[in-house]
């Protein structure tokens, strides 16, 4: 498959204003759930361009835009009550390979009745390279309850 996408983002905890993707690329589907595997495994390698505004305390706002390799991602539908979906992105700048992000975003839900649902999420990035104040690391975890009517 070809895809494209866009993204907007804010994130106070790693000090980034805003940050603006555009991008594609093409996406392989080297195992498919069937009755004996209900696994998705999806690979993926494409481009994209960011634009990111940091918001950092001792050096004010700082502006790059830059352009990024992306690549990825397995989705598993356990059952009809149960899913989790992972998806791993390496990112990494063509004209500095020292420069690279991995961002994993794991997913998982249970639905408790016929409107009701809880999402769990748990997701890591790390960046090689991060802006001046920046951990290398970062981890968030969240979860929702979901009532559908």
């Amino acid at each position: 498959m070809i895809e494209g996408f866009l993204q907007k983002q804010y994130s106070a905890p790693i000090l980034l204003k805003d940050r603006n993707l555009a991008g594609g690329g093409f996406r392989l589907s080297p195992l498919r759930s069937n009755e004996k595997w209900p696994i998705d495994l999806y690979l993926g390698i494409g481009a994209m361009w960011e634009n990111e505004l940091i918001d950092n305390k001792k050096l004010g706002e700082i502006e790059a835009s830059t352009l990024r390799s992306t690549n990825f991602a397995l989705i598993w539908p356990i059952d009809d009550r149960f899913s989790t979906a992972t998806a791993g992105y390496f990112q990494m700048r063509p004209n500095n390979t020292n420069d690279f992000r991995l961002l994993v975003e794991n997913g998982f839900g249970v639905r408790l009745s016929k409107r009701i649902s809880l999402d769990v999420e748990l997701n890591f990035r790390f960046d090689n390279e991060p802006p001046s104040g920046i951990e290398k690391h970062d981890l968030e975890f969240s979860n929702r309850l979901t009532l559908s009517l």
